[in-house]
């Protein structure tokens, strides 16, 4: 195990693959006994440690067929758990938030007043709603998840072959953090699954701002419309190319950004502006409740040093995404415990701790990525 860790380089990613997890088994089992919980995150360390010495060995991820079939049971069997459990029993309302937009979009009230069933407010923008209206349609918002896991895994599959897709189906059904949030109907680690998934289609097919700056524009404007850090997974892969075109063109993506933006709010600004943008339950308000400007200072700095780091090595790609956006979550956590005197606070409710899911999403991918062929992981553009 020691010899395939450092020959790979698996290690960091495998230790933040675990550290996020046990974020989640720490938090979670404690509320029975801190012994559960303990010997719990023991158990799982243990466990991740030994699979990964026994993962390179093994033919049968080659199995193509297997992969499909794998997936489409796994994805049935937590499609049954998840609809096996109350969402109006849970104390999480990431769903109803999504759930009550619709419903209020349909019948006429405007959407952003609209309350979840804990009587909070929804922050997600306007594309992610509306990706989820089929879903609603069909009774259940959180089935997202399934749609968007199985679109991860094919775009693991086309970018390291069966043993990367196996991979990505292994890292999130044996995730905690994975598995909680879809038995939550929660759609944190489904946006972040889902950018992920087109960063890998991106990456596959050789997408670039030199053939297709328009229609990179259009999705990135589109991206930024689910939840803003979402875009920063496609920040991190554009910005080296961004930097080396004209500035007509530079300027020209950015503006095309910014409407393409501002076009998916202009129904509910004609609507409403005032709740849009000024009240404190509004979207803008909620995603940015716990920024500091100084933090955007510092968050800007740090994106453009990871962006600049990679250099067409496309696991370091992941690896840097998965550093930034997790540093992100990390920092205004440490910021805040240590601003308001509330270290023990972590796995309350004052902390939402799925927040370290989009980092995870890219942890899964560099550890995908570093267990495949070395010729598809390390291929330029």
């Amino acid at each position: 195990m020691r010899i395939l860790l450092k020959k790979q380089g698996i290690l960091p990613p495998l230790l933040a693959y675990i550290a996020i997890n046990l974020l989640f088994i720490t938090k979670y089992a404690s509320r029975i006994s801190n012994v559960l919980a303990i010997v719990a995150c023991l158990v799982y360390s243990i466990v991740a440690f030994a699979a990964f010495a026994q993962i390179e060995r093994k033919d049968i991820f080659q199995n193509k067929k297997g992969l499909l079939v794998s997936s489409l049971v796994a994805i049935a069997l937590l499609i049954a758990l998840q609809s096996s459990i109350n969402p109006y029993e849970l104390k999480i309302d990431r769903w109803s938030a999504i759930h009550h937009f619709i419903q209020s979009l349909f019948q006429g009230s405007y959407p952003y007043g609209a309350e979840t069933h804990l009587h909070g407010y929804g922050s997600p923008f306007p594309v992610w709603q509306i990706f989820h209206v089929p879903f609603y349609l069909l009774g259940n918002v959180g089935l997202s998840f399934s749609v968007v896991t199985l679109l991860f895994i094919h775009s693991a599959y086309l970018q390291w072959g069966s043993k990367g897709g196996y991979l990505s189906l292994l890292l999130l059904i044996a995730s905690p953090a994975y598995l909680y949030e879809m038995m939550t109907r929660s759609d944190m680690i489904t946006n972040f699954l889902l950018v992920g998934s087109v960063v890998n289609y991106l990456v596959y097919f050789k997408i670039t701002l030199k053939s297709h700056l328009i229609a990179i524009a259009i999705l990135c404007g589109l991206t930024a419309s689910t939840r803003l850090t979402a875009i920063l997974p496609l920040f991190m892969l554009y910005f080296q190319e961004f930097t080396q075109v004209s500035w007509q063109r530079k300027i020209s993506f950015l503006l095309i950004v910014v409407i393409t933006f501002a076009v998916t709010f202009l129904p509910f600004w004609i609507w409403d502006a005032n709740t849009l943008l000024y009240s404190d339950h509004g979207p803008f308000a909620l995603q940015t409740s716990q920024i500091r400007d100084f933090d955007l200072i510092v968050f800007l700095v740090i994106s453009v040093w990871l962006a600049c780091k990679w250099k067409a090595k496309y696991v370091k790609l992941y690896a840097y995404t998965a550093v930034l956006l997790g540093f992100m979550v990390a920092y205004t956590f440490i910021f805040n415990m240590a601003t308001r005197g509330d270290w023990s606070r972590l796995f309350g409710s004052t902390y939402d701790i799925t927040y370290f899911n989009m980092a995870l999403v890219f942890v899964i991918a560099t550890l995908s990525a570093l267990t495949a062929n070395e010729k598809k992981i390390e291929r330029e553009k």
